[in-house]
Formats: C-alpha cells, sequence, structure tokens
C-alpha cells in the first residue's frame, strides 16, 4: 500500500502516459466519470436521446454533433443544469493548453446556444495565474465561466477515497497501492483510543494502581499501527515512566506513575502543551490527522467535542473583537456611530451569550435604540449610545457615571482598558477557559486613536483588508468540487465577504472576484440542492451592503432569485436580498408584503431597517408624510388575523401593533 504523495506521483505519472498510449477517448471517459462524480450528475450520454428530447432536446444533440465536428481530439461531453441550459466539458492531453483552451471556447460560442460554463481537463500542469488569466479572457470577451481542472487537481481528486474506483478502471492504477477499509477504521480506532487515553489523564481519571493505564500504554507499544502516526515508546523502571514519541519525535507525552500520584504532560518541540486549551490539544490532533492523510490517504475522524468547543471558542474571539471594535468607535468618532453601535447589539445574539450583553427596552417605542441602556457583564456595566454615558454598579447596587462625552482621553484610555479586562475575566470564568487569552488585539493599541471630542475627529473607518486572490482561488475550488456547510473554504470566502460588507466598498480592480463569486452563487442556485440553496444564498447576502454588488448581483442573478420567490420559497435570506434589491417596493410596502405571506421574522428585519432609517431625516419625513395611509393599512390587516386560533396570526398581531405604535411616535 503506497501513502498518499506515492499514490498521487502515480496517478500522475499514469496521466502522463497518456499522449505515448493514444489515449484520447480513455481520458475522456475518465473526465466524464469524473465528472459525474464530483461537480454534476447530469452529465448527457454521448450518443442516443438525451432525457428530455423535443426541441431542447435536438438543440443538444445538434450541439453534440457540432462539437464532435469542430473541437480537436472530439474529446468532449455535455452537462445539463436545472434551467436546462448546457454545461460543455472538453478533454485534452496536448501540451498547448491556452492555446487548446482558446480555440474550444471560441468554437463553442460560435454556435449559438446559451451555454451555462465550460470545464476543461488537461493533463498538463496549469499554473494558476495562467488559469485566472484564461477564466479572465473567457469572461471579458465571450462572458461565459471555465472552470480549468488540470494535472494536479485531476490527481488530488483521483486520489480521494470515493474516486479510486475510477483511477483503477482508467489509468491501471494496481489496487495494491490503495489503503483498504479496514486498515483505516482500525487506524481510526487506535487513534480514538489515544484521545480518550489524553482526556482521562487530563482530568485525572486513573487510579493510582495504574494498572489499566498501564496496560494501556503496553497495549500501544506492541500494536502494529503505531507506525501509521509515526509513535515509539520507551519505558524505565519497569513501565512505571513512560515516554510516547508521535510524528517521529515532534511531539511527546511523558507519563510517569508514582505512589502519590500520575504525572504527565504533552510536549511540542519541548514546549508543554495546555491539555486545558481545546484549540492547542485540536492542533496535535489535527497534526496526526494530516499526517494520516497525506501518508496514508485516511480522513481521521476528530473529537467532535472539541471541535463545537474550538468553534466556539473561535466565535467568543470573534465577538470580543466585533464589541470593542463598536465601543472603540463609539467614543472616537462622531455621534452617528450610535446608531451603527445599537443596530450591531441589537442584531447579535452571541454578543449577548458571551458577555452578557442585553438592552433594557428594546422594543422602545419611540424607536431610538441609541437612547436606550445597553447592559453588559449581565448589568453591571451599561452603555447609553447617543450620550456616550458608561456607568458601573457599586456594591451598594446603585450606578456610578465613568466616562460621558466631556471624559478627556486619557480617562476613556483608562476606564475602558479596565472595561474589557473584566470582558475577558467574565468570559474565561463563564466557559472555563482558564488560560484563555483574548488577544484578537492588543488592548493599548486599540485605544490609541480615541480623542476627546475636542481634538480633529477620525470620521472614516479603517477598511479591512480583504484577501481578493485568496477568495478568488477558494471560488475556484468550491466550484469544481461539492461541499458542505461546514467547509473550511467556505468559511474563509464567509469571512472574506464580511470584510468587504463591513468596508462596504469594493477595490475597483477587483470587482472581476465578486463577479465571479456571484456567478458561482447562481450556478449553484440553480442547481436547486435544498440543503445547499441557504449556503448561496447567505453568499449573496454578504454582498448587499455595497452598491457596487448589488447592482452586479441585479445584473446577475436577480431574474434567478425571483424565480425562486414565485415558486413559493421564502428563505429568509432571499427576502432580505430581495428587499435590497428593491423587489418588494418601498418600505411601507415590503410591510404589508410580510403580513400577506405571513412571515414574522422577515416582518421583524423590516421593523429593525424602520428603526434605523429614521436616523436618516430626509427618510423620516417620506415616512412621516405616508404614516396615514400605511397605518389604515396596518389596522386593515390586524382585521384578517386570527390570532386566537393560530400562533402565526398571534405573533403577526403582535408585530402589527409595534409597527403601528413606531409610526405613531414618528410625530
Amino acid at each position: 500500500m503506497a501513502n498518499q504523495v506515492e499514490l498521487k506521483q502515480y496517478i500522475l505519472f499514469a496521466l502522463n502516459r497518456l499522449p505515448a498510449e493514444n489515449a484520447h477517448h480513455q481520458f475522456e471517459l475518465m473526465c466524464k466519470d469524473l465528472a459525474k462524480e464530483n461537480i454534476m450528475e447530469n452529465i448527457i450520454p454521448a450518443t442516443g436521446p438525451v432525457a428530455r428530447i423535443g426541441d431542447q432536446g435536438r438543440d443538444f444533440l445538434s450541439f453534440k454533433t457540432y462539437l464532435d465536428d469542430n473541437l480537436e481530439e472530439n474529446s468532449n461531453f455535455l452537462g445539463e443544469t436545472s434551467s436546462g441550459n448546457p454545461v460543455v466539458f472538453t478533454c485534452s492531453i496536448q501540451q498547448d493548453v491556452t492555446g487548446k483552451i482558446k480555440s474550444d471556447v471560441d468554437k463553442i460560442i460560435d454556435y449559438g446556444l446559451p451555454v451555462e460554463s465550460v470545464y476543461f481537463f488537461s493533463r498538463e500542469d496549469v499554473k494558476i495565474g495562467k488559469r485566472n488569466e484564461l477564466k479572465k479572457w473567457a469572461y471579458d470577451t465571450h462572458q461565459i465561466n471555465v472552470e480549468i481542472l488540470d494535472g494536479n487537481a485531476i490527481s488530488d481528486i483521483l486520489a480521494t477515497r470515493k474516486n479510486h474506483w475510477i483511477a483503477k478502471q482508467y489509468l491501471k492504477i494496481p489496487t495494491s497501492l490503495f489503503p483498504s477499509n479496514q486498515n483505516f477504521q482500525n487506524i481510526q480506532a487506535f487513534f480514538n483510543r489515544i484521545a480518550t487515553m489524553i482526556e482521562r489523564l487530563h482530568k485525572h481519571k486513573f487510579n493510582t494502581s495504574y494498572k489499566i493505564l498501564e496496560r494501556i500504554i503496553r497495549d500501544f507499544d506492541a500494536s502494529e499501527l503505531k507506525h501509521f502516526l509515526g509513535m515509539s515508546i520507551s519505558q524505565t523502571k519497569r513501565g512505571f515512566e513512560n515516554k510516547i514519541e508521535f510524528l517521529n519525535g515532534k511531539y511527546i507525552l511523558h507519563v510517569n506513575m508514582y505512589v502519590e500520584q500520575i504525572q504527565f504532560g504533552l510536549y511540542k518541540d519541548q514546549t508543554l502543551i495546555d491539555l486545558s486549551s481545546p484549540v492547542d490539544i485540536l492542533l496535535f490532533y489535527k497534526d496526526l490527522q494530516d499526517h494520516i492523510k497525506l501518508n496514508n490517504g485516511y480522513t481521521l475522524e476528530l473529537p467532535k467535542d472539541l471541535i463545537e468547543k474550538e468553534k466556539e471558542i473561535v466565535e467568543i474571539h470573534e465577538s470580543f473583537r466585533e464589541i470593542t471594535d463598536l465601543v472603540i468607535q463609539l467614543y472616537k468618532t462622531e455621534s452617528k456611530s450610535s446608531a451603527f453601535f445599537a443596530r450591531k447589539i441589537l442584531n447579535s445574539e452571541k454578543m449577548s451569550e458571551f458577555f452578557g450583553v442585553y438592552i433594557r427596552n428594546p422594543t422602545r417605542s419611540d424607536g431610538n435604540l441609541a437612547d436606550e441602556y445597553f447592559y453588559f457583564l449581565n448589568g453591571k456595566y451599561f452603555i447609553i449610545p447617543n450620550s456616550r454615558t458608561l456607568r458601573i454598579r457599586n456594591q451598594q447596587g446603585h450606578y456610578e457615571d465613568l466616562l460621558s462625552k466631556e471624559s478627556p482621553s486619557e480617562e476613556i484610555l483608562k476606564v475602558l482598558k479596565e472595561f474589557f479586562e473584566e470582558l475577558i475575566d467574565y468570559t474565561n470564568e463563564k466557559y472555563n477557559l482558564v488560560n484563555l487569552s483574548i488577544s484578537v488585539r492588543d488592548i493599548s493599541n486599540l485605544l490609541s486613536s480615541i480623542n476627546n471630542g475636542q481634538e480633529e475627529i477620525k470620521k472614516e473607518r479603517e477598511l479591512e483588508t480583504v484577501d481578493y486572490e485568496l477568495l478568488e482561488n477558494h471560488i475556484i475550488r468550491l466550484s469544481g468540487t461539492k461541499f458542505s456547510k461546514e467547509d473550511p473554504l467556505l468559511n474563509r470566502v464567509r469571512i472574506e465577504l464580511g470584510k468587504i460588507s463591513r468596508n462596504r466598498t469594493i477595490e475597483r480592480n477587483h470587482k472581476s472576484t465578486i463577479r465571479n463569486m456571484i456567478n458561482f452563487a447562481k450556478e449553484g442556485l440553480l442547481k436547486k440542492e435544498g440543503d445547499k440553496i441557504e449556503i448561496y444564498l447567505d453568499v449573496l447576502y454578504l454582498l448587499t451592503f455595497t452598491s457596487e454588488s448589488m447592482d452586479l448581483i441585479k445584473e446577475i442573478c436577480f431574474k434567478n432569485l425571483e424565480s425562486l420567490y414565485e415558486e413559493g420559497n421564502r428563505w429568509y435570506d432571499l427576502l432580505r436580498i430581495l428587499y435590497a434589491c428593491g423587489y418588494f417596493g418601498d418600505l411601507n410596502s415590503a410591510f404589508i408584503k410580510a403580513i400577506e405571506e405571513k412571515i414574522p421574522k422577515f416582518l421583524t428585519y423590516l421593523k429593525d431597517q424602520f428603526c434605523l432609517l429614521i436616523y436618516n431625516e430626509e427618510i423620516k419625513g417620506t415616512l412621516k408624510n405616508e404614516r396615514f395611509d400605511t397605518i389604515n393599512q396596518l389596522y386593515d390587516k390586524l382585521k384578517e388575523l386570527k390570532p386566537d386560533t393560530s400562533d402565526v396570526d398571534k405573533t403577526l398581531n403582535e408585530k402589527i401593533k409595534e409597527l403601528i405604535q413606531k409610526y405613531e411616535n414618528l410625530v
């Protein structure tokens, strides 16, 4: 059995042998199965009728004949999207990849049939710069998306477990080079036992009789599986002092069994690892996982509780950064930031969970949330955004002023530093994260640019750096593979798009990346895979915060979004995107539509938008002028509801009454 690197090298060698064997057709058949297994299931047969004959089917058959007659090597096949448009797959074992792709794309476009996208399989390697250049050429010249899977990408895909049968069938890779399922199960069980032992050591669940622990270590030493993890075990004093090495000495676990206690420690390069830190211990397990995957092609399952804990810690870090940014912005900019502060706190469940944040009256009748009390640490502190008042509860239960608009910058620096440190202590204690250090940024650096309002005020928020190259690369990789909601590439894409939404701008020379992102989401929506549609809508919603990307959404996929809605779909993000695109008309019309459709969550979202818009005097004036007509419409809708017999109607009834109150308070 070869390791993963050796297997991939063997596959690359077999691919490079294809020209000498004149195996054009063999390469095409292999690519067809590869596409069906990994890209799209609806691959149209090379001969015979398509599933839906008629004009569309005849078009497909004529198109296939045209491609066979006009593309070199005659190696191509078609797929069909859920919208009925063809996807063209072309395959080549030629060396001139650039010339072949441009020639094929030109001829595909010349036929005149609308093509969703073109996938080009090549046994040659294509550098990422050249790949992006060709993709840009195709879009700029023909407004078509081209995806390129080169020799490296193909060998990576074939080396994954589910595609082994394709490599065996078409490239004649010997079965002996592939790992067996039984081996994988045995290694997973061995790994699980190691993780269980370390967890029990950390929680002091081994008693001082040592018999169980001694037997476990002895079993590890006798196992033939230990070489998969680069393990070796050395013992002294009749097995009471144990040195267990992993990854050929990169990690060392010392386990010493004495009369009074068991002493243990896991070290990486002579540095002690904190076993109480899910992040640190998970890094150890991920290193073991990577080692197995690289050398044997298996992907070990890591302890689920640690993965969940790590995810929670990442969320705590991100929320801490967000909450400190909001407070800093409040104290170093003009009062315009108070509405932004109020909105972000109101909409963040994570801040409430992690830092004991709540609002005294979130449904304030006049809608002026920036004048409301925002409590932190379960009421120990509160902030009033508009007045920039910060108060603390003393031992007698009374609140004392700490900061206000008039506070000098030195005082702001001192008080906020103490406030942030208390946030850290509170979270560490609440989640039992003894050694967690929330060091998203150094607090002093965070506070260093605060002005006291008497100096020149910094009006623009610092733009976050968006990694457009990484975003482009991940879009390409996601477009060519199947993925889940928790895919790390997708999560990184969300992070970068989140930066764009917060910056509310797109760098001019990276507009094509956003266009590719929207096309990626559009293609995903057209597939209509129920469990993934919300992923694509989430991606699009993150792009509704900038005018440039909004224009692109309207240009590229507004009709698709409109069709989804007209088909009866009511996903929350779909409704928010359509509202942002103006599909429901003005805000008043959107209120009525949300009530008629009986979607309380969307009505709540629109109500929150109302609360923000009234801070704009011009918009507030328009809403005020229209308020009587809107109030009358809302009362009419109230009469149509049956709150006594329907929970949805009951919720809508409450929301409408709150909304009427807000309109009446506009005066």
